[in-house]
């Protein structure tokens, strides 16, 4: 029997739902969304959540599957099957009971073909699989895992050399893409025969439309007319409450560079005294990460950095025109619907404008180094601050 022919052959055991991220769509909160009124869409919807836990306790599977960077005798690896199979009798015992299951894992992104066909493998009953999977603007995309990997570090990299550096370390796939969205779509679209179920993040955001809501009144239950508004009204007034991260300005993290430049400049102007003390090394593993000091620990989340932020002059630019050719193709093969606006620019702090009352505010972050005098060398504090 041919794909084509298999695909118009109706599927008679239970449906599975896997939503697969990616992230920084907002899966965190969908999962939290799912756990807490698990009992409600069974009851209401009859949708049955396969996981338990908190928000991303579903990563087990992936980290199970993949196996990490660890040998098959070790015990980080033996303690990954373990969770692996707890998680699988869970989701299993869910498709014994119910005819329709959904499942959320952002982590589940990064599985390649040989994982899926394991994780298939694990399933029984056999369900009738589809996939789930939203889209975001690669810039914004790429500007939110920016942040999330450079907010508790004293050490970030500038957006643009973060923005190389990820998009760098990709190989085309055998459809030739190399944006990773793209890869993705192409990977489920092969992986779950085409029973792919593909939305904007974007475009629900501008549509005040919740993920929980498109993954459960659209992708799961099908629901039109009458039947989905009142699914989503419903969904969406419970979704509403689930608020897990704020944001802060993401001009702290040019703040905490500049602190690193400044600092830099100011130990290569001492003369014949003692050398100041690195500076800090910090990042989200640190124990000096929690400290109040931000002396101590000078990372992007920090409150004192954060209110310099708020008072940095800041040059902003489009960057989205960089992927404009992939974003086509993906809403070209996923078929989803366009958000109408653009995504909003990146900005910097612009040190073209920075002021002594700017340098003041950063000096005020920097670790004492003996009461030292600190030239403010703008020329040379450029190189030092790498732009680009």
């Amino acid at each position: 029997m041919s794909a084509s022919s298999a695909r118009n052959v109706a599927c008679e055991g239970p449906r599975l739902v896997v939503h697969v991220g990616p992230h920084k769509t907002g899966s965190t909160a969908l999962q939290a969304f799912l756990q807490d009124h698990a009992s409600w869409l069974r009851e209401r919807w009859g949708v049955t959540v396969g996981f338990q836990g908190g928000p991303k306790s579903f990563a087990v599977v992936k980290n199970g599957l993949v196996g990490g960077n660890f040998f098959p005798s070790t015990e980080a690896h033996l303690a990954a099957v373990s969770r692996l199979q707890q998680a699988m009798s869970f989701l299993n015992s869910g498709l014994n009971s119910s005819s329709l299951v959904v499942v959320s894992a952002e982590g589940l992104s990064y599985l390649k073909l040989g994982h899926w066909e394991t994780f298939k493998s694990k399933l029984s009953p056999e369900p009738c699989l589809s996939a789930v999977v939203l889209h975001r603007d690669a810039v914004s995309l790429l500007r939110s895992e920016w942040y999330e990997v450079s907010k508790s570090s004293s050490n970030p990299m500038s957006f643009l050399s973060y923005m190389a550096d990820r998009q760098g370390k990709l190989d085309p796939d055998e459809h030739g893409d190399s944006e990773r969205q793209l890869q993705l779509l192409n990977m489920l679209n092969k992986v779950f025969d085409e029973k792919v179920d593909a939305a904007s993040y974007d475009y629900l955001r501008e549509a005040n439309c919740s993920v929980a809501s498109f993954l459960i009144c659209n992708a799961s239950l099908r629901l039109t007319g009458k039947s989905w508004a009142q699914c989503r009204g419903s969904l969406d007034a419970r979704a509403s409450n689930v608020v897990l991260n704020k944001a802060v300005p993401h001009a702290a993290i040019d703040v905490v560079r500049l602190a690193k430049a400044r600092y830099a400049s100011k130990q290569a102007t001492r003369k014949h005294e003692r050398p100041c003390k690195p500076w800090p090394l910090v990042n989200k593993t640190s124990r000096l990460s929690a400290s109040t000091d931000v002396k101590l620990a000078p990372t992007p989340s920090h409150p004192e950095i954060v209110a310099a932020a708020e008072q940095m002059p800041l040059k902003c630019e489009r960057l989205d025109g960089l992927f404009h050719a992939e974003m086509e193709k993906w809403f070209a093969l996923s078929g989803a619907l366009k958000p109408r606006s653009h995504p909003k620019p990146v900005c910097a702090v612009d040190l073209t404008s920075l002021e002594p009352r700017h340098w003041r505010l950063i000096d005020k972050l920097l670790p004492d180094c003996q009461g030292s005098k600190l030239v403010a060398g703008c020329a040379r504090l450029g190189s030092l601050w790498g732009l680009g």
